[in-house]
């Protein structure tokens, strides 16, 4: 969303991703998607969850190449986070 108007932005770069901070393994998740016309990328981790595990991932956050935080992604559920850039 843009920070001044409230509206949402098309065409911006979202990252996912798990940074793994000592490099010694390759991240199990690392995906790109740019955003629809409405503000929204959708990214689906479904195929990644096991029956049973407790909790699946928290990722980092990349918009247009700055880092934004990271989201909570909470197996079985629908997962959102709005971002505001200038």
């Amino acid at each position: 969303m843009d920070n001044n108007t409230n509206d949402p932005i098309e065409n911006i770069s979202v990252r996912l991703f798990f940074d793994n901070s000592n490099g010694a393994n390759i991240p199990l998740y690392d995906v790109v998607k740019n955003t629809l016309n409405n503000g929204t990328a959708r990214f689906d981790f479904s195929d990644g969850y096991k029956d049973g595990q407790g909790g699946f991932a928290v990722l980092d956050i990349e918009v247009d190449g700055v880092f934004m935080g990271v989201i909570n992604i909470v197996e079985m559920t629908t997962t959102e986070k709005i971002i505001y850039i200038q």
